[in-house]
This record gives C-alpha cells, sequence and structure tokens, in this order.
C-alpha cells in the first residue's frame, strides 16, 4: 500500500496516516509514505515503513505535483500489487496528481478527503472564498474517479453517494485504544497549570486560526465566568494566549500524548468552539477519557455528541454555549453519565483496531 497526498506536520490527516500505517504494518503490510517530509516528526518513529523522499524538481506547487506523479509512477513501476490511499481534501494539487497517477497505472484507489459538508460556512464568512461554494458543488463528483471514497463521518458519505461514488467506507479518524488517566495524574496537571480544585475548561487547538473559533471560546468564556467567576480555561496547543484572551484563561502550549490525557481527564468540560471540523479528534480524545463535550454546531461529530455524550451549540451563541458549559458544572451527575456514554462511543466506533479491521478488507477485495 502506497500512501500518497499533502501531508506532514502536527496536523490530524498526518496522525490518521500514521495510526494507519502502524495497524497495517503490524498486521504484515508493506507500506510507503509518498509525498510527505521523511523529515517530518509525525513519521520519525515508524520502523518498518518506507519513506520515499520525493524532492521537487523546482519551485512551487506544478513542481512539486511533477515531482510526486514521477516518483509515484516509479514507485508503482515497481510494485506491481501495490494500491494508492490518496489523503487529501479538494483543491489540493497534490492529492489531484496522486489520483491522476494511480488511474494512469491501472491501481486502486482509495480517497479520504475529509469533505464534510459543513465547510462551506468557511466560504460564506468571506466574499473572495465564495466561488469555492461552486467549486464544492463539483469536486465531490471525483468520487467516481477512484476505488473507494472513504468518508469521516455519515453526512459526508451522503456527499459522495449523492455524486455517484462507485464504493464508500466509513473511515473516520480514530485513537488508539487506551485507560483512563489515573486520578492522580489529573490533579497534577491542574496543579501544574495552577487551577486547583476550580472548574475546568479545555480547549485544544493546534493553531490560533479563524477557523478554530477562538474569538468565540473567548466570549463564551467570559459569559460564564459571569455565572461561574471562579471557572479557568486551559488552553493547550498555543503556547501563548492570544492577546484578546480574558482573564481566567490558561495557556499550556503544545503537550506530549500523556499530559493531553491527564489534561482531557482533569477538565471537567472540554469545549470545540470551531467554525468548521470536518471531524474532531479533540472530541474523541475528550470521550476516551471520560469527559463530556460541548461543541459548535460546525463540529461534524456534533450531531453524535448533541444530548447523548455533549452539547452542540450554534456557533456564535456565546450565551447559549456559557449556559451549556454552565449546565454541565453545576450537574456533576449528567456530565459523568455524557462522559461515560463518549467513551462508549469511542470503544464501539473510534478504536484503530477496528479501522484497521475495515481497512484490510477494503484492500484485500481491491487488490
Amino acid at each position: 500500500m502506497i500512501v500518497a497526498g499533502g501531508i506532514g506536520g502536527t496536523g490530524g490527516l498526518s496522525i490518521d496516516v500514521r495510526n494507519l500505517a502502524l495497524g497495517l504494518t503490524g498486521r504484515g503490510w508493506n507500506v510507503t509514505i509518498a509525498g510527505g517530509d521523511p523529515g517530518d516528526p509525525a513519521f520519525a518513529s515508524l520502523p518498518d515503513v518506507e519513506l520515499a523522499s520525493l524532492r521537487p524538481m523546482g519551485s512551487g506547487r506544478v513542481s512539486t505535483a511533477l515531482t510526486l506523479r514521477t516518483g509515484l509512477a516509479s514507485l508503482l513501476a515497481d510494485r506491481r500489487s501495490a494500491l494508492v490511499h490518496a489523503f487529501g481534501c479538494m483543491p489540493s494539487y497534490l492529492t489531484a496528481a496522486a489520483i491522476t497517477t494511480a488511474r494512469r497505472n491501472r491501481r486502486p484507489i482509495v480517497w479520504t478527503p475529509m469533505f464534510h459538508p459543513l465547510r462551506a460556512r468557511i466560504w460564506r464568512r468571506d466574499a473572495r472564498l465564495r466561488p469555492m461554494l461552486a467549486f464544492d458543488a463539483l469536486a465531490p463528483l471525483a468520487g467516481r474517479l477512484v476505488s473507494a471514497v472513504g468518508a469521516a463521518t455519515d453526512a459526508e458519505a451522503e456527499v459522495f453517494r449523492r455524486a455517484g461514488a462507485q464504493r464508500i467506507e466509513l473511515l473516520p479518524p480514530v485513537v488508539e485504544r487506551a485507560p483512563l488517566a489515573r486520578i492522580a495524574q489529573a490533579r497534577r496537571f491542574r496543579e501544574s497549570i495552577g487551577v486547583g480544585a476550580a472548574p475546568l475548561i479545555l480547549v485544544v487547538a493546534s493553531r490560533d486560526e479563524p477557523r478554530k473559533g477562538l474569538d468565540f471560546a473567548w466570549s463564551s468564556f467570559e459569559e460564564l465566568r459571569r455565572l461561574r467567576p471562579e471557572a479557568r480555561l486551559a488552553l493547550i496547543g498555543v503556547n501563548d494566549a492570544p492577546k484578546n484572551a480574558p482573564a481566567g484563561v490558561v495557556p499550556v502550549g503544545r503537550v506530549d500524548d500523556a499530559t493531553l490525557a491527564a489534561a482531557n481527564r482533569a477538565a471537567d468540560v472540554a469545549f470545540v468552539p470551531s467554525v468548521f471540523e470536518a471531524f474532531s479528534r479533540v472530541v474523541v480524545e475528550a470521550w476516551q477519557q471520560q469527559t463530556p463535550a460541548v461543541v459548535s454546531d460546525g463540529v461534524a461529530l456534533g450531531s453524535i455528541a448533541d444530548g447523548v455524550a455533549g452539547t452542540m451549540v450554534p456557533y456564535g451563541d456565546s450565551g447559549g454555549a456559557a449556559r451549556a458549559l454552565a449546565r454541565l458544572l453545576d450537574d456533576p451527575d449528567t456530565a459523568l453519565a455524557y462522559g461515560r456514554a463518549g467513551r462508549r462511543i469511542v470503544a464501539s466506533r473510534f478504536e484503530l483496531k477496528g479501522l484497521i479491521d475495515t481497512v484490510e478488507r477494503l484492500y484485500t477485495e481491491l487488490v
């Protein structure tokens, strides 16, 4: 199996590729990652995975795409039974190059597009981006060009089903099975950031950008502090609290997996205020630590969370978000029930073993 496309960095797509590679090599599959940076820390400890270094022949997107096409064609020539799994959301020139090359070489193609229909709300926020609405109406037709589309959610699968994709499999982002962090670890996390026993809201954002909705997080937290002045908000992933962050926000910066698990276990509620998330690994990581979630209606997992493992609120409704957070702080029985339900959801739908079972069956049938 060859993974190709614009992958790398600390984003969720790189984590998905890494998890998939680990799971498949553990079952005897040969995996080559092409199109990423072999020096990327996301792929630094994959001893059984070949990292194909494809150096651009020049500068710019055209050169990079041509390099991927040439390098991928060479890899396919040496691997007569290889399947190509392309990761990336259109319009990605690397994803297009990978799919085009695989088709030219008549190889099975699985495409993970991360193309949830909610992303249209991003284009509507900026007049310069509105032409993307027309693009989004046509892009799912590319699903007809591949052997299978790997959709993250039911809503995404429906988009490609209507567009005529020949085969669709649910291949959501997943996490490895993990125990609950110990209460002592959660307590140490609280002590390390100086919040003690205060009500704690957790926001995880890999970067401060408009799509992550941090402005909405701040306005909602300000409203919450009017109801619960002692509340604190731990911000993980962003090293310095933005200048417009209100009092009570504690910037934590990037953390390792163990600390993230302890942070989720320590939090009373996880808050995901994003304008748009095609899935939201943050929600799954919180649920795995039995923490309820309040999410905006731009989060693709919101429909699963609402009333079962948390609460969904309209993006921008700061008062509604504050009340939802306060209800869970004031009702520990409901918070615990939501958290336990979330952990059950993760175990049944979003763990690595289940994904690898599905992917292995799919690849075997296609090859």
